[in-house]
């Protein structure tokens, strides 16, 4: 899943796929807007550094 692919979630649909991929529950609808910015900017950093722990290759793309 792409982060830009998030916005096209609502709220309790975005609840349910973290739920079901990362296991933890979180309550979006109670956090406020620094709240869910942050959560954002650190889901952000996640990925970037799994990316570079897993030696991804930034430049492959999906050929279709």
């Amino acid at each position: 899943m792409k982060l830009e692919n998030l916005n096209n979630f609502n709220a309790d649909k975005l609840q349910q796929v973290i739920e079901q991929r990362f296991g933890q529950k979180v309550e979006l609808n109670q956090l406020d807007d620094s709240s869910l910015e942050l959560f954002a900017v650190s889901v952000q950093e996640s990925i970037k550094n799994f990316e570079t722990a897993h030696s991804f290759n930034q430049n492959s793309y999906n050929a279709r």
